[in-house]
């Protein structure tokens, strides 16, 4: 007959086996648990437990970030490195949330100084501010690490009032100049250029050929660009005095023959496709500055002409002869023909490009 002391004693001591176990499975199978026990020597911090990536440390003396979404592009060709452009808005967030533009709600600077950008890692990352109104609104280009092949994330931080801007177009873009340091980016094709500080686009400086004809500025990159990009300037020309004045803006050269892209004839714009093709006939172009944006879609065999944010149309891609290209190892800004009076070029860069360019998805609260 068992007693109950012995009773007693055979149940603690399947209880100690319980447990003992228990331990055993739960260190084999979660050795994850073991790892992070919560203890006053190794404390979970908030950001483990949570979906949020770590504050960036670059950026620990911002108040705020917001996290957005970036989907891809189905061009396996835009690859990394690929430049965005987002608008930053200095008001309160509209009802609805945001897809497009993102708001600060007067949580940075009112010149837009503090904003800066970083990967969802917490890489910085380059970008360039082409514009701002003051409390209003700024135009930002930002260069992404990861391939747009695939959806990611990117944050934006604000609310730094110590900090200057560290927006740098060289390291945005395969090509930048604003013409605050004179020519040295280029080859220069004769020597009658000049900058100017009066009427700059931005900054304090444009680019302005002086009284003069049959004059070329030329960039030429370090190897054949043969993927798709877009030929970005602000242009402001006169009303030629000549009716054979020709500025000839975003030319390149490809397989040793010219390729004239976009111009102003006469009165009007026209690109080229084989021949000139006027868009227009209405004496569209201005004294004023204007946005000229050339794609360069090797995709499709197009190029594409933009004039203030509008699509003009498109051409064969093909050079001065007819043919086909499907690189480029020059590109020029401006050649001029017949002219006797001074136009102008501010804010000259190259990024890359698709027909498809990755949308806007949501962004995030701010955190």
């Amino acid at each position: 007959m068992i007693k109950k002391n012995q009773v007693k004693l055979r149940l603690s001591v399947l209880a100690l086996a319980l447990i003992l176990f228990s331990n055993v499975w739960v260190t084999a199978a979660c050795p994850q648990i073991e790892n992070q026990a919560l203890s006053v020597d190794n404390p979970v911090k908030e950001d483990v437990l949570s979906s949020e990536p770590a504050w960036a440390s670059a950026y620990t003396d911002w108040e705020y970030r917001r996290k957005h979404q970036v989907s891809y592009t189905v061009d396996d060709r835009a690859g990394t490195g690929y430049q965005i452009k987002i608008t930053v808005r200095f008001g309160p967030e509209p009802q609805g949330g945001s897809y497009g533009d993102v708001y600060v709600s007067g949580n940075c600077q009112d010149d837009f100084n503090d904003i800066r950008f970083a990967d969802d890692d917490g890489t910085e990352l380059s970008y360039w501010r082409e514009s701002y109104t003051t409390s209003d609104n700024a135009v930002f280009w930002v260069k992404l690490k990861d391939s747009v092949t695939h959806t990611q994330y990117i944050h934006m931080y604000y609310g730094n009032t110590l900090v200057g801007t560290t927006s740098d177009g060289d390291a945005t873009f395969i090509f930048f100049d604003d013409f605050e340091s004179g020519f040295n980016r280029w080859t220069v094709h004769e020597n009658n250029w000049k900058t100017t500080t009066s009427g700059a686009y931005s900054g304090s400086s444009a680019w302005g050929d002086a009284d003069s004809s049959g004059r070329s500025l030329y960039w030429i990159p370090s190897s054949d660009i043969d993927y798709d990009i877009m030929i970005h300037s602000y242009v402001k020309i006169p009303k030629p005095a000549d009716s054979r004045t020709e500025y000839v803006f975003h030319q390149y050269e490809a397989d040793g023959h010219g390729c004239y892209g976009a111009a102003s004839r006469y009165d009007d714009a026209a690109f080229y496709g084989g021949q000139w093709n006027y868009y227009s006939s209405d004496n569209s172009l201005t004294p004023n500055w204007q946005r000229w944006e050339l794609a360069l879609d090797f995709t499709y065999g197009l190029y594409k002409f933009y004039l203030d944010g509008s699509y003009k149309g498109s051409q064969p891609l093909v050079n001065s002869l007819g043919s086909s290209i499907s690189e480029v190892h020059k590109v020029a800004s401006v050649t001029t023909r017949y002219t006797t009076s001074d136009h102008y070029l501010d804010n000259f860069f190259i990024r890359k490009w698709t027909s498809s360019e990755p949308p806007h998805l949501v962004w995030y609260a701010e955190k």
